[in-house]
């Protein structure tokens, strides 16, 4: 299996480092061109560009046919072929499970779901693949293409994080994103109070702060909202960047108020 992987990873590196050293070029020759002022360079640089981006499209397509032999070799490694009796439903997860992460990481989140749900299939208890899976379904609700569709998906979001909340209540990945997804359909007050368990649970991260101050501004209760800035002048070390941004946020905070 070693050798087989050791193979499957040079096919990748080889495959994709000619396209990127092909594409680097021509994006190279696009932009000396865009920038010589020649007559005829801006047409000829366009060409140029073109050709990085179908190098760049060729080689992600390489990567994941690597990736999805990788995936089913995985899969026949586990016991696929075997009867039902004799498979272990945790070592096929996994392998289903790398598959979809590995698709997310392309952002391929159709194809990634696919092999999520095969995962969940085998191991419903596991609340990694069920956050995984409410991660893609909240990607793709960025691009529905109506608001139909756009409100299916983020509906199994909503489940999938709420699923992986009912296996672990403290799992703080996935009640972020069940609160992002409240968020991004203008239901702030719910998104406070799955932030707020958060808080309660992890006191001292800044993040935490941040998301409830904006909860709290598009609520229009802008005295919260500066008391969560209010409370990131103590959290944050001095050297931060952030605190310029906060410093701002509090000045227009109460400028409105």
């Amino acid at each position: 299996m070693r050798i087989a992987l050791f193979f499957l990873a040079l096919f990748v590196f080889a495959v994709t480092g000619c396209y990127r050293g092909e594409g680097r070029e021509a994006f190279d020759r696009g932009n000396r061109l865009l920038k010589s002022g020649r007559p005829g360079d801006l047409e000829l640089s366009v060409q140029y560009f073109k050709k990085s981006i179908e190098l760049e499209m060729r080689a992600r397509n390489q990567l994941v046919t690597a990736y999805k032999r990788l995936a089913r070799k995985n899969i026949r490694d586990a016991g696929w072929g075997m009867k039902e009796g004799a498979l272990d439903r945790h070592v096929k997860s996994r392998a289903a499970a790398q598959a979809g992460v590995s698709a997310i990481s392309l952002r391929l989140y159709n194809t990634a779901v696919r092999y999520l749900k095969e995962a969940v299939k085998l191991t419903p208890d596991d609340k990694f693949v069920h956050f995984h899976l409410a991660v893609c379904y909240a990607r793709l609700s960025l691009s529905a293409p109506t608001l139909g569709e756009r409100g299916l998906v983020r509906r199994q979001a909503v489940a999938s994080y709420k699923t992986a909340l009912r296996i672990d209540r403290k799992y703080d990945a996935a009640a972020y994103g069940l609160a992002f997804v409240r968020m991004s359909r203008g239901k702030y007050a719910e998104a406070v109070k799955v932030l707020q368990g958060i808080m309660a649970r992890n006191p001292g991260s800044s993040r935490i702060y941040f998301v409830l101050a904006r909860c709290y501004y598009e609520m229009k209760q802008y005295a919260k909202a500066e008391t969560m800035y209010r409370v990131l002048l103590d959290l944050l070390p001095s050297s931060s960047p952030k605190l310029e941004t906060v410093r701002r946020n509090i000045v227009r905070l109460r400028q409105m108020r």
